[in-house]
């Protein structure tokens, strides 16, 4: 295959510039010309892709996703990684956190040992790329555990997170925990957030039910990120304010969001989007290995749950346990509450996720020199290509 790949009349767009019609070059895995007008043949040997006036945006990146098509981490087989990561980008995705859930000491350590090795010798490819591992669990509280086995919750633990930050060849990306259940919250120099974000790993909070004041105390620590904003948090109570009027009201937090309308109402993300802006918000799926599969019983973690009509639910309580959600149906919710703000809606699902952990000089939005991970989208804004780092990984037949 020619190392130069052509994407010819397309309207491209990204974060600062509309073009209604042009071509994008890419060479090698890097976006090597942006051009308005028609491809004008310059390069012999390039393999040219007529887009049919069709959209090129930025790739999608999903900084928590549990796994899907049949799929998790908590497999713990390179296999299942490899498989996900190739069936991820037919909705659009071209970057991903790959998430784990509560589960015990020993299983964590297996899935991580794994995961490292997948990151060390198969992350590359015509296949969507993982930027590390998300840990959700078990560092939350019980009051809002979701579908989070209880027996196996834990305090903040330090000396686990350097055990699995070890086994995971420093891969350890994103730790979700409940600043309320940490000892040492209110030591400035030894709390859980600091001592996290000292070894680059982002803190992130939820499954949490602390306090406006505490949340309060972990802005003033570095606290950066919250998790699937509204769900397993303490509410927006007028009298006794919690998590999500903090993270509302803080600049310094930005919010993950679930956009399948299931998880948090249409009309609550169009709020969201009007008090937080776009540059306060990351979409996510928190999607699990039901996504994408027929109705019936899986497991999240240990947990047995359903997948019927569009939701998964917990088969004990009925309670919602992650989700089925895809970006692509995220990014069509995004058009519609941002009144087809396309440039907003590229940052909430692609360049704000880049920035968060840092790689948004390389990928995130299109732009000469950074990489090609591109998707292009039909007239009705489905998926047509996905192109991660240069090589196709999906395309429409």
């Amino acid at each position: 295959m020619s190392k130069i790949l052509v994407l010819n009349n397309a309207k491209i767009i990204s974060i600062k510039k509309i073009i209604n019609n042009g071509f994008l070059v890419i060479k090698d895995n890097l976006i090597f010309q942006i051009n308005e007008g028609k491809y004008n043949y310059e390069f012999q040997d390039a393999q040219v892709i007529d887009c049919h006036n069709q959209t090129i945006i930025p790739g999608f990146i999903d900084l928590h996703v549990h796994g899907g098509y049949g799929y998790s981490l908590m497999d713990g087989t390179i296999e299942s990684i490899n498989n996900f990561a190739k069936l991820v980008p037919k909705e659009g995705v071209t970057k991903f956190c790959y998430a784990t859930v509560t589960a015990s000491k020993k299983e964590i350590d297996n899935v991580l040992s794994v995961f490292a090795k997948y990151m060390k010798t198969e992350n590359k490819g015509n296949k969507a790329r993982i930027i590390g591992a998300y840990l959700e669990g078990p560092f939350i509280s019980e009051l809002q555990k979701g579908a989070h086995t209880p027996s196996l919750l834990h305090v903040p633990d330090l000396n686990l997170v350097k055990s699995w930050n070890i086994i995971s060849n420093k891969n350890l990306k994103f730790i979700v925990y409940a600043p309320e259940i940490d000892p040492n919250l209110n030591n400035k120099n030894s709390n859980f957030i600091s001592s996290l974000i000292k070894n680059n790993i982002i803190p992130s909070v939820g499954h949490s039910n602390a306090t406006f004041k505490e949340i309060t105390k972990t802005v003033e620590y570095g606290l950066t990120h919250i998790t699937h904003l509204y769900n397993a948090m303490s509410p927006y109570n007028h009298r006794d304010p919690g998590v999500v009027p903090a993270s509302l009201y803080y600049d310094q937090l930005v919010t993950e969001l679930i956009c399948d309308g299931i998880h948090v109402d249409i009309d609550i993300l169009a709020i969201t989007y009007k008090i937080k802006g776009a540059d306060g918000i990351f979409m996510i799926t928190d999607a699990m290995s039901a996504k994408g599969q027929p109705d019936g019983k899986y497991l999240l973690g240990p947990l047995p749950v359903i997948k019927s009509n569009n939701k998964v639910t917990v088969e004990a309580t009925g309670k919602l346990a992650g989700s089925i959600a895809t970006m692509i149906a995220g990014f069509k919710n995004l058009l519609k509450i941002t009144n087809n703000n396309w440039q907003d809606c590229i940052k909430m699902a692609s360049y704000n996720s880049a920035k968060q952990v840092g790689i948004a000089n390389k990928t995130g939005d299109i732009v000469i020199g950074k990489l090609a991970d591109i998707i292009v989208l039909t007239k009705n804004n489905d998926i047509f290509l996905t192109i991660c780092e240069g090589k196709i990984a999906y395309q429409q037949e």
